[in-house]
């Protein structure tokens, strides 16, 4: 197992600051072996290194606010995250330019860039064929089809299609075309810093000069040096004065292409292993020659190592709480189970199928009370008119039976009571009405002196058999006080 980077590092660094690298991960993700080809190419290109810092000093000029990273962001064009602070980016160079909203990213963002590289008439990037100038040959050869309308919707770039170097080259020009829209606006975010002319100049830290060359050395916001190498051309001054004139006739242009150029951009640093690795390098070089620029160079170096190591040591702590992170999920997710927690659980799988079991045996036992509930009330409507006519002594049965302990059946001969011209035994449910029962009817000579029952109560003295007056003379007062328990009782018969 290989040892910590953190422990080869040179004096430079203090020891404090080693045990706290110590703690973090031997490597970030982005430092994988895997990814190292397609990260050279990547921070080796200029146009790469412009947009990083330009999203770290002008992203408000497209009012882009969200926290920006470099190496989650090339951790996002690699393919390794997904890409939401590159899709924000995207968002908002398209609503500054187009003033338009995205709503599906990946389609729409295809459509307004080709929008904008019309409009404008921008270069395509390098190796993208234009199929516009492919359109004009195909029209003077005679194969258009005469159909300008098809040809103008043609889309001549197609973002989601192109290399990540490509996709480098399409926003960098979308971001320069930011600065230019509205000069105010660029103005106003420039403003914001209290020294713009020093804060937003790229000054190298160190520079010399070689022949018609001069080397630049660069620490940018992103905490890595880069080396920038110009190239001076010649310059022949004309010994007479006709020659200067027949050679410069147009000096703008001409004097322009004495311009020094670019030949050489490098990252050569990236976090501070690089960074200790890249000053004990120059100080093997120059030996004990203290005039030579490999001494200079590692001295300013040295001094900027603070700046390094505080932009280095956020990332990687930020990459080992976030390694913490996924490894506590992980065991959240496969934890094992005490055996107590497991007894736990089974008890209570236990007890809800009991619960459940005792539920169905309810919802059975109230379902089959319901149905003998439904199958009495049947019987007892089909039953409701035998009911009526049950006789007298059934009745009284049925009284004794729910409960009256208190009367006792007498078998007595039932005789015929005189109802005018109807006797009992014509006397049913049909013709017995309130109307049929009056006081003229029924007298008291028609009623049997004999008790029908016998009561546990106090006997009551029965009416003389010589009383021959209606009814409707006795009983002036409520009959309730005036009969006797057993011709009132006799009475309520033939009424029910």
């Amino acid at each position: 197992m290989s040892e910590h980077p953190a422990v080869s590092l040179s004096k430079i660094v203090p020891e404090e600051v080693k045990a706290q690298y110590l703690k973090t991960p031997k490597l970030l993700l982005i430092e994988n072996p895997v990814y190292a080809a397609r990260l050279t190419a990547l921070r080796n290109n200029y146009k790469y290194s412009y947009i990083v810092q330009w999203i770290y000093l002008l992203k408000h000029i497209i009012k882009l606010s969200d926290a920006f990273d470099v190496e989650n962001v090339e951790e996002e064009l690699l393919g390794i995250a997904p890409p939401s602070f590159i899709n924000n980016l995207k968002i908002k160079l398209i609503q500054h330019l187009k003033n338009q909203k995205l709503v599906a990213i990946d389609s729409e963002f295809d459509f307004f860039v080709d929008q904008i590289y019309k409009d404008y008439e921008l270069l395509l990037p390098e190796g993208v064929e234009d199929v516009k100038k492919d359109n004009v040959n195909a029209t003077f050869n005679g194969d258009d089809d005469d159909n300008d309308d098809d040809d103008d919707d043609t889309p001549i770039l197609t973002y989601s299609t192109l290399t990540l170097e490509q996709k480098i080259e399409v926003i960098y020009t979308l971001i320069k075309l930011s600065n230019t829209k509205s000069h105010a606006n660029f103005r106003k975010t420039v403003d914001k810093f209290e020294q713009p002319h020093i804060d937003l100049r790229i000054t190298p830290v160190f520079q010399y000069n070689e022949k018609n060359l001069k080397y630049e050395y660069l620490i940018l916001q992103d905490a890595r040096v880069y080396l920038r190498k110009w190239e001076f051309k010649k310059i022949e001054i004309p010994s007479k004065k006709t020659d200067f004139d027949s050679k410069f006739k147009d000096p703008y242009n001409d004097l322009n292409q004495l311009n020094p150029e670019m030949i050489h951009w490098e990252c050569l640093t990236a976090g501070l292993y690089q960074y200790d690795n890249l000053i004990k390098t120059l100080k093997s070089s120059f030996g004990k020659k203290t005039s030579s620029n490999e001494y200079t160079l590692s001295k300013i170096l040295e001094a900027n190592v603070d700046f390094v190591i505080q932009h280095d040591l956020k990332k990687r702590k930020q990459n080992a709480q976030r390694k913490r992170d996924i490894e506590m999920q992980m065991l959240m997710a496969n934890r094992k189970r005490s055996s107590r927690l497991e007894e736990k659980e089974r008890k209570r799988k236990l007890e809800e199928e009991e619960r459940l079991k005792e539920f169905e045996i309810i919802k059975q036992q109230a379902a089959q009370q319901r149905a003998e509930k439904r199958q009495k009330l049947r019987e007892s409507r089909n039953n409701g008119n035998s009911n009526i006519l049950q006789s007298r002594e059934e009745r009284l049965k049925n009284r004794i039976n729910n409960g009256n302990d208190d009367l006792q059946i007498i078998e007595a001969p039932v005789e015929v009571i005189d109802l005018g011209n109807e006797s009992i035994q014509n006397i049913t449910s049909e013709n017995i009405t309130s109307e049929n029962i009056t006081s003229e009817n029924i007298t008291l000579d028609n009623i049997t002196s004999e008790p029908v029952f016998e009561s546990t109560a106090e006997p009551i003295a029965p009416i003389s058999e010589s009383t021959s007056e209606p009814v409707s003379e006795i009983v002036s007062e409520p009959i309730s006080e005036q009969i006797t328990e057993p011709v009132t009782t006799a009475v309520s018969d033939i009424i029910s």
